[in-house]
Formats: structure tokens, sequence, C-alpha cells
């Protein structure tokens, strides 16, 4: 297992593509709009992402429609 910190939200999304083999699974907390979430899932075998915020995982939802290998959930649910 591998941790991996981004220090902004541009640099998480460059790790996303650069890092990641088509076997990675990973942990995203704080999905915030989804953007990340889906080049995640582009890259990635399995996604589940969490935020606290039921705006932030309704809005995820609608940004990875269609795809498949994401797992999205809040506190709220």
């Amino acid at each position: 297992m591998e941790i991996i910190v981004a220090s902004s939200a541009e640099r998480f999304r460059v790790l996303a593509r650069d890092l990641l083999k088509d076997h990675s699974r990973v942990l995203e907390i704080g999905c915030s709009t989804g953007r990340a979430t889906r080049i995640l899932a582009e890259n990635a075998e399995r996604v589940v992402a969490v935020d606290v915020s039921r705006e932030m995982v309704e809005t995820t939802h609608s940004f990875i429609e269609g795809l498949h290998n994401v797992q999205v959930s809040g506190k709220h649910e």
C-alpha cells in the first residue's frame, strides 16, 4: 500500500493521471466536485470517493456518470 498526499488539487490531478496503473485501487478523501474522481476512475481499477458534503457527493455522482468502477458516499448516507 502506498499513501500519496498532494499539496494542491492541480497537483493531485496530475498525480492521478501519471501514477496510477490499471490495477490501482484508490480511496479519495474529500472528492469535492468529482473532477479528480473522474480522472482517478479513468486510470484505476477501483475508486472509493468520500466527502462530508451532501452537495459535493451529489455533484460527484453526476460528474462520474457512466463509470462503474467508482463508489461515492458521504457521512450523511
